[in-house]
């Protein structure tokens, strides 16, 4: 469970990252 929600973080600072998008990001991983 730790590692998935690790997981969906990382991608999700990743996303931010490249898109410059953090909502778009956020409503993604929720």
């Amino acid at each position: 469970m730790a590692g998935g929600l690790m997981q969906l973080v990382a991608y999700g600072a990743q996303d931010v990252y490249l898109t410059g998008n953090p909502q778009i990001t956020f409503w993604k991983v929720t």
